[in-house]
């Protein structure tokens, strides 16, 4: 709940003072083959690959 409080406060101040304006954003569209796990989708990172090491393949 503090975290969440602390968001808050930060969107307050960015709409405030508007430091940047953001005008888009990317559509990302990720498939899998079935069976590989660990694959997670991260609209923040610049590459699906960013966590490649935790992908396996089920057993």
């Amino acid at each position: 709940e503090e975290r969440r409080a602390i968001y808050l406060r930060v969107q307050e101040i960015v709409r405030q003072d508007l430091p940047f304006l953001p005008l888009f954003a990317y559509a990302n569209v990720f498939g899998r083959k079935q069976g590989l796990e660990g694959f997670e989708a991260n609209s923040n990172a610049r590459v699906a690959s960013w966590h490649a090491a935790g992908w396996h393949w089920k057993a």
